[in-house]
């Protein structure tokens, strides 16, 4: 690429279908948090209850516009204007959901009880079990991208109660998915079995990603997922001035894919689909994205 320049899509497809090394790392944790600034770990009630806040008076916001005025519209603009509340009011969830996820990560204050008991009472309006997500979502943390003990986690479903609550509900989940399938499914991904599989490779075998605005809506747990991996009780708004820090450190080991979101999800929704070791690998542990 040239200065001023642009890669041709031949060559941004390779660059970003380049697969993660897998050798053992040359840094360790310890080396990973000497490059975070000090302040990056120090986690300010006030800070995340702003958000908590902002959040609330989002989704009330669109909860009170919809209600009020879509009825009042000509009937074929409500055919198109209740999907857009869904959209919108689905995104809005999403925001609030990360919030409590970051409370089972004991990211959102210092004090463990008040994160739980914010984190069930959020999680509960969802009609989602908070203490069995975050358990079964630290597990994931644990031993992310073993073969064996992996547990990707997802939501059940949410039911449908009625269109202005129901249906954002289902929108949100179906968010839940589709973040959490994109942020762990790349082709450029590995996966270990237990002769193979150690935490810190295993944590960074997943993908940032770019949701333009909705990076702020979601608490850029899209556009720095590694961090989040690597030490997930950093709160939400320090990720981003950490995933800055940390890439010199990471090299070749951090993975972020700018492809368009929707293009990106056509692309591992086609190649993703099992996973095995390449055919006459030495290293017969680590497997990698088939179709």
């Amino acid at each position: 690429m040239g200065t001023g320049g642009r890669m041709n899509d031949a060559t941004t497809d390779k660059y970003v279908l380049k697969r993660v090394p897998t050798e053992k790392t040359p840094f360790e944790l310890s080396d990973v948090k000497k490059a975070i600034p000090p302040h990056c770990f120090n986690r300010s009630l006030p800070t995340s209850f702003y958000y908590l806040l902002r959040d609330m008076i989002v989704c009330y916001t669109f909860y009170h516009l919809a209600s009020n005025y879509i009825p009042l519209l000509p009937k074929p603009i409500t055919y198109i204007a209740w999907p857009v509340y869904w959209f919108c009011q689905g995104c809005s969830f999403m925001g609030l959901h990360n919030l409590a996820h970051d409370m089972g990560h004991n990211s959102f204050s210092e004090y463990s009880w008040l994160d739980d008991v914010l984190g069930f009472v959020i999680h509960s309006s969802f009609l989602t079990p908070y203490f069995s997500f975050k358990y079964s979502h630290r597990s994931h943390h644990a031993h992310t991208n073993s073969i064996e003990y992996d547990e990707v986690a997802t939501t059940a479903g949410a039911q449908w109660l009625f269109c202005i609550y129901g249906a954002p509900l289902l929108v949100m989940n179906g968010h839940f998915m589709f973040l959490t399938f994109l942020q762990h499914n790349h082709l450029g991904l590995a996966h270990y079995d237990s002769t193979e599989w150690d935490w810190i490779r295993g944590a960074l075998s997943t993908v940032d990603r770019d949701y333009g605005i909705l990076n702020k809506v979601f608490h850029d747990v899209t556009c720095a997922h590694v961090v989040h991996h690597l030490i997930p009780t950093i709160p939400h708004y320090h990720t981003v001035e950490v995933t800055k820090a940390i890439k010199p450190i990471l090299g070749d080991y951090y993975k972020h894919d700018d492809t368009p979101v929707l293009k990106a999800f056509w692309r591992e929704i086609k190649e993703c689909i099992y996973v095995e070791p390449d055919e006459g690998a030495q290293r017969t542990g680590v497997y990698w994205f088939r179709r």
